[in-house]
């Protein structure tokens, strides 16, 4: 009886798995910026994001930042730490009836403990997924800055005022991070009381992005204090620059320490089959 409950359970753990992994290739990958577009989702909600609004009621500890620059709200994001968790709760209950057909063990106690163990991995896992995605995220809006801030210094060299550069160097770019500032310089100009470089200074808040933060606020304290503004942000634009390509410079000297790696642990083994070769050739001699 044993047998045919796993068996049926593990038919089942197979076919569900094939279905999300169909789904998850069949399905395009959303760009950042309609996913920025889409924070807000309808008032439906099916049973997982309801039990997700309920569970974000009582954990109110949400990273803001990192579900901004994703698209994602709060109850995106417990729905997804729920379905990662009650996976896990699945694999872990799938790996300890396989182990019981080999081994006999009390599955009343080996039950529970595996699946609240593989539960917990799974949500630790989605949280660090989470982190992972928003830093690339972030990634890709830093490079966009960088950009934008080498087309505004050709344009402030060219004669052009400052709000003029960022709106002239805004329109030559393109990708989801110079759509992003073109929207936060548009609502700029819609608003009198609030400046471009605030703006920017404002998107660098909810995005987490510290180099844009920067960036405006120079900017901001440039032209409260009447200082030369074509200067400060010619100065900045440069500083963020360089230590854009320090920081892909240094990243790109780890990956390749990390693929260093293994190719001394296959000069190693090469080594190793050779000693063994030749010890074993004298032991026989």
């Amino acid at each position: 009886m044993t047998i045919i409950v796993t068996t049926l359970f593990l038919a089942a753990m197979l076919g569900f798995g094939i279905y999300l992994s169909i789904g998850a290739m069949v399905t395009p990958a959303a760009s950042l910026q309609t996913e920025l577009d889409r924070v807000h989702r309808g008032a439906d909600a099916d049973l997982v994001e309801s039990l997700a609004e309920r569970f974000g009621k009582v954990s109110p500890d949400v990273p803001t930042t990192d579900l901004v620059v994703l698209g994602w709200n709060a109850r995106q994001w417990y729905r997804r730490r729920i379905i990662f968790a009650v996976s896990g709760v699945l694999i872990g209950i799938f790996i300890t009836l396989f182990f019981r057909l080999f081994v006999e063990f009390p599955l009343v106690l080996a039950l529970p403990v595996a699946g609240l163990l593989i539960g917990a991995i799974a949500t630790v896992v989605a949280d660090s997924d989470r982190a992972t995605r928003a830093d690339a995220a972030r990634d890709e809006v830093r490079l966009a800055l960088t950009h934008f801030l080498e087309i505004t210094s050709i344009m402030l060299a060219g004669g052009a005022g400052a709000e003029t550069a960022l709106e002239e160097a805004v329109v030559r770019g393109d990708g989801p991070g110079f759509r992003l500032f073109a929207r936060e310089i548009a609502r700029a100009k819609e608003d009198p009381t609030m400046s471009a470089f605030s703006a920017l200074r404002d998107l660098g808040l909810r995005l987490g992005i510290r180099e844009l933060v920067e960036f405006g606020n120079v900017m901001i304290l440039s032209s409260e204090n009447a200082a030369t503004v074509r200067q400060a942000l010619d100065d900045k634009a440069s500083l963020i620059i360089f230590r854009e390509q320090e920081r892909r410079k240094t990243a790109a000297l780890s990956r390749n320490v990390l693929m260093s790696l293994p190719v001394v642990g296959m000069a190693g083994g090469f080594i190793l089959w050779l000693v063994y070769a030749a010890l074993a050739g004298l032991a026989n001699f």
